[in-house]
């Protein structure tokens, strides 16, 4: 038995620490534990509604035999806008908020200005967001919430890479030592800013040229055929979470890209958000 724990020591420690070594990596999964505070807070004010404000026909309680009058419920129905409202401003807009904790964790690890590319990878992925639903000018929920998560890591990921690459070769405004820190900061992300965002203007531009956006694209060629793999996937992941902690690794955090890239949009149009209600086998407690 010690010479088959050998042998894979051997073969996967070696990959294993490389994975939790890699900055992209290193930057999803910072990204999202940033991001879990308001993930956790929509995920309970879910729970709240689809459990403990629900007394109808096939909810829990009815199952547990409690019957309530239909005045009773329809009041506890008109309190779950409140958690509804909640879920828009957290769980509804994950696609939006990855882009800024993902793009600063990334911003970080090459030691550039983390905030100034956090705000530029947002800009971004609105810049690439279609404003239209039906004939209003509006931009679709479907876009901001987890079935698109996706197309904000890639972005996060992009705009990081090229706010690090226009900052290194000093395409920037420098202003002298007198002026504030505060306000220097803000000058020398107003080229690359210029470039990132011009750029990603002429990508939706061109796009919508042809019918089409990014997000869409994004969700045709990389979401669809990944999800189109079904429980390969699931089970993938099932069993690389325990192995990666038999050899130190936090298995959750090293595959944190494949958990909210793939696994999340699956959850989309469900009653309730289950990763983020269940706890994490492996992590911090037992499904």
């Amino acid at each position: 038995m010690s010479n088959v724990i050998a042998s894979l020591e051997k073969v996967l420690l070696p990959f294993a620490v490389k994975i939790g070594k890699q900055p992209h990596v290193n930057a999803i999964k910072n990204g999202f534990i940033r991001l879990m505070p308001l993930t956790l807070a929509g995920a309970m004010f879910v729970l709240i509604n689809n459990v403990f404000l629900s007394f109808g026909e096939g909810s829990f309680f009815y199952s547990m035999g409690i019957r309530l009058d239909a005045s009773t419920i329809e009041t506890l129905n008109g309190l779950k806008g409140i958690g509804g409202n909640v879920y828009n401003g957290t769980l509804g807009i994950m696609s939006l908020m990855a882009p800024f904790f993902i793009g600063m964790a990334l911003a970080e690890e090459r030691k550039v200005d983390a905030l100034a590319a956090g705000l530029l990878s947002v800009a971004a992925f609105m810049t690439v967001t279609p404003y239209s639903v039906g004939e209003a000018y509006a931009v679709g929920a479907n876009w901001l919430g987890g079935a698109n998560i996706i197309s904000g890591i890639i972005i996060g990921l992009v705009v990081a890479e090229m706010f690090t690459f226009v900052v290194r070769r000093n395409w920037v405004i420098k202003l002298p030592d007198s002026v504030p820190a505060s306000v220097s900061r803000s000058f020398s992300a107003l080229i690359p800013g210029f470039i990132i965002l011009s750029i990603m203007g002429i990508i939706s531009w061109a796009l919508s040229n042809y019918g089409s956006n990014f997000h869409q694209i994004i969700m045709d060629t990389i979401s669809t055929p990944l999800a189109s793999l079904g429980s390969v996937v699931g089970w993938a992941y099932v069993i690389f979470v325990p192995l990666l902690w038999f050899f130190g690794i936090h298995g959750s955090l090293a595959l944190t890209a494949l958990d909210s890239g793939i696994m999340t949009p699956w959850g989309a149009g469900k009653h309730l958000y289950l990763p983020a209600v269940w706890l994490r086998r492996c992590g911090v407690g037992s499904r």
